[in-house]
């Protein structure tokens, strides 16, 4: 899939839900990475689309319908398409 947006959404969830919603979020296409943390927020996912219509069914119709997701905030990347710099 060609992603041309990229978002990072950060997830709050029930108490004590943050390792299973992690693995419910990772089941949802387009999402590329999602982490349980520690802090404010309890998980972070990685999300890439084709565009912002795609990005809003996968966050507000696939991630915020997870039961033990509370709140979420998106993060859009400004600019996704940054080449790698050597090292």
């Amino acid at each position: 899939m060609q992603s041309d947006v990229k978002a990072f959404v950060l997830i709050k969830t029930r108490p004590t839900t943050a390792k299973a919603t992690v693995h419910e979020v990772k089941k949802v296409d387009g999402v590329t990475e999602a982490e349980a943390l520690w802090g404010i927020y309890d998980a972070v996912a990685v999300v890439e689309a084709r565009n912002l219509d795609e990005l809003d069914i996968i966050v507000c119709h696939r991630i915020k319908t997870i039961e033990t997701i509370v709140d979420t905030v998106t993060l859009i990347c400004k600019n996704p398409k940054i080449p790698d710099t050597p090292s």
